[in-house]
This record gives C-alpha cells, sequence and structure tokens, in this order.
C-alpha cells in the first residue's frame, strides 16, 4: 500500500492510500484523489501503483514538478519523492505567486 498527504498552503489537507492499480487525481468528481484548487486541472496526475514501484504522468497543461523537475513521460517514483501540481512553464519554474499543491508519497 502506497500512502500519500497533501499539503495547500504548507497545511496538510488530506492523506490516504492508494492500493495497486491506476488513480487520477485532479479536480474531476471522478477522479480518485480530489483536489478543489482552481489551478489543478480536472484530470491532472495519473499515479499507477504496480508490483514494481509508483509510476507518475503528468496529464495536465499546468504542469507536474517531480522533486522540483517538470514532470516528463511516465516516471517511477521513489519513498519520500514530491509531486508539485501548480501553474509551471515547460522549464518548471512557476509562472505565478499561488502556494503549490504538494503530493507526498511514502511507502511505508
Amino acid at each position: 500500500m502506497i500512502r500519500y498527504a497533501i499539503f495547500v498552503n504548507g497545511e496538510k489537507t488530506q492523506e490516504g492510500e492508494l492500493s495497486p492499480g491506476e488513480h487520477v487525481a485532479g479536480r474531476s468528481r471522478s477522479a480518485d484523489v480530489r483536489l478543489a484548487e482552481p489551478d489543478i486541472s480536472g484530470k491532472h496526475l495519473k499515479l499507477a501503483v504496480a508490483a514494481d514501484g509508483v509510476y507518475a504522468e503528468n496529464l495536465s497543461s499546468h504542469g507536474t514538478l517531480l522533486q522540483g523537475a517538470a514532470l516528463a513521460g511516465r516516471r517511477k517514483l521513489q519513498d519520500g519523492d514530491v509531486l508539485t501540481l501548480a501553474d509551471v512553464d515547460v522549464e518548471g519554474t512557476r509562472e505565478s505567486e499561488e502556494t503549490p499543491v504538494l503530493i507526498h508519497l511514502s511507502t511505508g
């Protein structure tokens, strides 16, 4: 089981567990991990929990950062990785002064 915690404005707003399979994070009612912040897309991020690890894939034009760098393609995550969902440009820098949404993942 993979645990996650979501932080907005530095405050933990939710936490939970992801079972094996694919999970979508975003504002959509159909998202497995629902996020209400306006800069988050309906289907912003895909997380896949597999036997050999957890994988993340950005689904949004708003961008996703992995450990501060733009998430491109499907990437395997490490224990303790932080994903940042917010307005970013292709360089992976912030376009706005809004506080990002952070997702912390752990395997324990």
